[in-house]
C-alpha cells in the first residue's frame, strides 16, 4: 500500500554560501497545489517570515516557526527538524524548498509511492538530482537531529544511499541551492505589503 508522507514545504534562508534562501513568492500556489491533490503537510519557516507567511496557511496544515535561527545565520536544517517533530507519526516527509511551486503533482505521487519501497528517495530528471527528498519514519532521528548550520538534508544524503525516482519534471532541478529562487529580502517585503493592503 502506498504510504502518505508529509510534504515538508522549508521556506527559510539556507546557510551563507550555500546559494540563495528558500522563500518565494510562489509558496502560496505550492500549498494550494498540495491541497487540491489531498496531501498533508506543513510549512516550517524562520521568525523573520513568520508574520508574512502565516497569512498563507489553511486549516489543511500548520505553519511551524523554528527559533532556533537565533543562534546562527541560516536555518534550513533548523526547519526541518522542528517540521519533523510537529509532525512525528508521520508515514515519511517529502523535504520541499518553498521556491519550488511549478513541482508536478505527479512528481509528488511518484515521491510518495517510491517510499513504499526505499526508506530514502529523491527525484532525477535526465540522470540529475533534484528535490524534493523524500525520508522514511526510519530517518526521525536524523532529520530532528539537523542542526541550523546544516545544508538540509545534504549530509544524510552522502551518508545513506537513496532511491531515483525517474521524472518527467525540470523543475525539480530549480531549487534554492544554485536553482531559481528570489532573494529572501524581496519576498518579505512583498508579503508583508500584500499584508498591509
Amino acid at each position: 500500500m502506498p504510504k502518505c508522507p508529509t510534504v515538508i514545504v522549508v521556506a527559510a534562508e539556507v546557510p551563507q554560501g550555500a546559494g540563495d534562501v528558500s522563500c518565494t513568492e510562489g509558496v502560496g500556489d505550492l500549498l494550494g497545489k498540495l491541497c487540491l491533490n489531498n496531501l498533508p503537510w506543513v510549512l516550517s519557516t524562520t521568525p523573520s517570515f513568520f508574520g508574512a507567511l502565516r497569512l498563507l496557511v489553511a486549516a489543511e496544515g500548520d505553519l511551524v516557526c523554528s527559533m532556533r535561527d537565533r543562534l546562527a545565520q541560516g536555518s534550513f536544517g533548523a526547519c526541518i527538524a522542528e517540521a519533523v517533530l510537529a509532525r512525528p507519526h508521520a508515514e515519511g516527509w517529502l523535504v520541499l524548498p518553498a521556491n519550488m511551486p511549478d513541482i508536478q503533482s505527479e512528481t509528488l505521487r511518484l515521491l510518495a509511492e517510491g517510499l513504499s519501497a526505499s526508506s530514502l528517495v529523491f527525484p532525477q530528471y535526465k540522470g540529475l538530482r533534484g528535490f524534493p527528498v523524500g525520508f522514511g519514519p526510519e530517518f526521525f532521528s536524523e532529520l530532528i537531529a539537523l542542526q541550523v548550520h546544516e545544508r538540509g538534508t545534504q549530509r544524510l544524503l552522502a551518508r545513506y544511499p537513496g532511491h531515483a525516482v525517474d521524472v518527467d519534471d525540470p523543475a525539480v532541478l530549480q531549487h534554492g541551492w544554485g536553482g531559481v529562487s528570489v532573494p529572501a529580502r524581496r519576498v518579505v517585503q512583498r508579503l508583508n505589503a500584500y499584508q498591509s493592503q
